[in-house]
């Protein structure tokens, strides 16, 4: 039962949220900067990254194209590099809910 362990999470799980980390180092506060790197992104990785494996092939080969976009931090490595960080995100028991 998930009430007797720990809620984990993987950083593939948050991909989405590692790119706007990315884009708003580079952007540095700027809505029209961030746009514009953020379709950047887009045109080289796609929008649809749920399917993606840390480590993988694929992952790789996007790995290779933010490198080359200068788009590339720890955030991401953690994320979809080929060790990607297990980490917990609650509690047991602070998950359980009413009923």
């Amino acid at each position: 039962p998930v009430d007797l362990q720990a809620i984990k999470a993987s950083g593939v799980t948050f991909v989405v949220s590692l790119l706007e980390r990315v884009i708003e180092e580079q952007a540095r506060g700027s809505a029209e900067k961030a746009d514009a790197i953020r379709a950047d992104i887009a045109g080289l990785i796609g929008h649809d990254l749920s399917k993606l494996k840390p480590g993988s092939p694929e992952a790789m080969e996007i790995k290779a194209k933010l490198i080359s976009r200068g788009a590339w931090s720890q955030y991401l490595e953690v994320g979809i590099g080929p060790d990607a960080e297990i980490f917990t995100k609650c509690q047991p028991m602070a998950s359980v809910g009413f009923g």
